[in-house]
This record gives structure tokens, C-alpha cells and sequence, in this order.
């Protein structure tokens, strides 16, 4: 083996061996233990308005034409009152939309959007706490190892 390469295989085991307790290391630790929630927050709130933007101008589509516009319970917010039914928040969130928007669909898709977007950070927040059970903490120990 020659000093070339001697030399750039002793530059790789360095670099495998290397412990990472750089200062710069440190504070992007430091700053996503500190900062950690608000990052995925943002990072999740800007994804789905990016995915979903394209929507706030489209029509009623699917059954939106029978649950929303030809529906005339939505209209009065007063046939919601007792609770009732097999789809009341749903139904509701309609009413509460015509309320305030009547037929105008940037609020529905809007409320819709802010309904994905708290469904995905309830997600992740599951996944989190998912792996700080202590059957996951094994796991993470052993550095996610085949069988």
C-alpha cells in the first residue's frame, strides 16, 4: 500500500472515529433542544400551505355541491342545537363556514387546510412520543440494528 493511500485511509477512520462534541455541535444541538417544536411546527405549517395553496381557488368539487350548496340545513345555525347526528362536527364546521363566508370557497378551504395542518402535528407529535417510550429507547440504543 502506498503513503496515498495509507494516508487517505487513515483520513477515513479519523473521520469515522471522530467524536462530535464540537462546539459548533453543540449549539445546533443546543438550538434544536431548544427550538426543536417550533421548528417542525413551521416546517410542517409551510409545507402544508404549499402543498394545499393551489386550492384556495378551486371549485366545490364531489359531493361539496350536495353537502354544502344544495344543503339548506347549514344555513341556520339554530337546527344545531341539541348535538345530534352521525356527522355533527363536520356538518357543523359547514354551518359555521356559511355563517360567516356563505358560498365564498377560499373559508372553506381554508378551515379545511388549518384542519390538516393541526392532523399533522398531532402525527408527529404521536411519532415523538412513540420513541420516547422505553421499548423504543432500546431500540435506539442498539442504533436501529437488523435482527
Amino acid at each position: 500500500m502506498g503513503k496515498a493511500s495509507k494516508k487517505k485511509r487513515k483520513d477515513f477512520e479519523n473521520r469515522e472515529t471522530k467524536q462530535y462534541t464540537s462546539e459548533e455541535n453543540k449549539a445546533l444541538s443546543s438550538f434544536f433542544t431548544k427550538y426543536g417544536f417550533w421548528v417542525a411546527l413551521f416546517l410542517i405549517t409551510t409545507t402544508a400551505l404549499l402543498i394545499y395553496s393551489n386550492t384556495f381557488s378551486s371549485p366545490f368539487q364531489f359531493d361539496d355541491t350536495s353537502s354544502i350548496v344544495e344543503n339548506y340545513q347549514i344555513r341556520d345555525l339554530k337546527n344545531f342545537w341539541p348535538p345530534s347526528g352521525t356527522r355533527y362536527i363536520g356538518v357543523l364546521s359547514f354551518a359555521l363556514n356559511y355563517h360567516f363566508n356563505e358560498l365564498n370557497i377560499f373559508g372553506y378551504h381554508l378551515v379545511n387546510i388549518i384542519i390538516h395542518i393541526i392532523n399533522s402535528i398531532m402525527v408527529w407529535w404521536l411519532v415523538i412520543l412513540t420513541f420516547k417510550t422505553p421499548a423504543m429507547r432500546v431500540y435506539v440504543g442498539q442504533g436501529f440494528r437488523a435482527c
